[in-house]
């Protein structure tokens, strides 16, 4: 373990924004999440990141679910899910993808040339993780059995292809079906932070294992090796164990990437990508334990998290 992801650090990061900082400045999300029945994914992904002070926020849904999305959150933009591939993703400071999308190759194909195609940081969470797994495969292992630990995933391959980074957020079963396309043994057999890991480096992407003490892997290329330096959280309750939370936190972590890029423009010290992804895990889980207080940790909703987000920030940065 390298360090811990508490107040002290995230107040040295987070500062006062300057007074002539316009929405240009504060970063521009796109979230592709959400299917039918599964909207709320969206919903609180868009949400969390304006909540988390994104400028900009847009939804990629399905067209039907427009009136939904646009209704939860008048501040968010829609676009259909289906034109992402012949989108310029790259008016984007960082795009989301995965939260309740549901699984099929057509989801798989999105992604996929999401992360081919997009210059800056992909956060993948959710059925975004899943279909990597499933349909990510090689091609000559698509069909029939694969001898246990043999590695199926191209993951590694496309994420070398990349000069950005990748952010990962999978919950422990996601993280064990990355394990097993990767040919790796589950995270019960190597336990937490060693799982986080080798998921960070065999993929190449920073890991954000959840749970409590949400482990963030961080890979670092230094005398051609590959060092893994991995932080435990310091935030959070089990009141945040209920469902949608993780949809709240891939919104701050790409609200935070996509200020983080945007920071110098701004007149601003520049948060790499990074201590970002620490901060965005760290509010995640102070804002739930401002809900807590508030509400208690057994009735407490995804929704309350993301509404406390706001005034997380002000305690930190104000305080």
């Amino acid at each position: 373990m390298n360090g811990r992801t508490d107040e002290a650090f995230v107040k040295e990061r987070l500062k006062p924004r300057p007074r002539d900082m316009h929405k240009g400045h504060c970063g521009r999300v796109l979230i592709a999440a959400g299917s039918l029945g599964m909207t709320g994914a969206a919903v609180l992904g868009a949400r969390a990141a304006l909540r988390s002070g994104a400028g900009l926020v847009t939804a990629a849904v399905p067209a039907y679910l427009f009136y939904i999305l646009q209704t939860a959150v008048p501040e968010a933009t829609c676009i259909d899910t289906d034109t992402l591939t012949e989108t310029n993703l790259n008016i984007y400071d960082a795009i989301a993808a995965g939260p309740g999308t549901g699984q099929s190759p057509e989801q798989y194909r999105i992604l996929e040339h999401i992360l081919l195609t997009f210059r800056g940081p992909v956060i993948i969470d959710a059925d975004g993780i899943n279909n990597l797994c499933r349909f990510g495969q090689a091609p000559e292992l698509n069909s029939g059995e694969v001898p246990a630990g043999r590695r199926t995933s191209i993951l590694p391959d496309i994420i070398a292809k990349r000069e950005h980074p990748v952010i990962m957020t999978p919950h422990p079963g996601e993280a064990d079906r990355l394990l097993e396309s990767l040919g790796e043994d589950s995270i019960e057999a190597l336990g937490r932070e060693k799982a986080a890991e080798i998921l960070a480096a065999d993929t190449g992407a920073i890991i954000v294992l959840k749970g409590s003490e949400t482990l963030v892997a961080v890979p670092e290329k230094k005398d051609e090796k590959v060092i893994i330096n991995t932080y435990v959280n310091c935030s959070g309750n089990p009141g945040m164990a209920t469902g949608g939370s993780g949809d709240v936190l891939t919104g701050c972590i790409a609200a935070l990437t996509a200020f983080g890029r945007n920071c110098r423009r701004a007149g601003m010290e520049e948060i790499s990508t990074e201590d970002a992804v620490r901060i965005a895990v760290y509010m995640h889980g102070y804002a739930g334990d401002l809900a807590a207080a508030r509400l208690g940790e057994t009735g407490m909703t995804s929704m309350d998290i993301a509404q406390a987000l706001p005034e997380a920030f002000k305690n930190i940065i104000e305080r």
